[in-house]
């Protein structure tokens, strides 16, 4: 089963968030820099975990979510 993940990322610029798909241990997929926040990451991170999305819609399912929010 796939388990989504946050993953902080930090430059000397700015703090982003990407979400990693982890599948067995390994990452089988990541989408980096997501959002800037913790706080709004999480709500994605856990649509995806909760419906057990899989790591094949991975994306289509982020980019909806990004495009519903604006």
């Amino acid at each position: 089963m796939t388990q989504y993940i946050a993953v902080k990322k930090e430059t000397t610029e700015r703090e982003m968030f990407s979400i990693a798909a982890v599948d067995r241990g390994e990452v089988a997929d990541c989408i980096e820099d997501v959002f800037p926040s913790f706080e709004r990451v999480m709500p994605l991170v856990r649509l995806l975990q909760e419906n057990a999305v899989p790591v094949e819609h991975f994306h289509d399912v982020v980019e909806d979510y990004i495009l519903a929010e604006q």
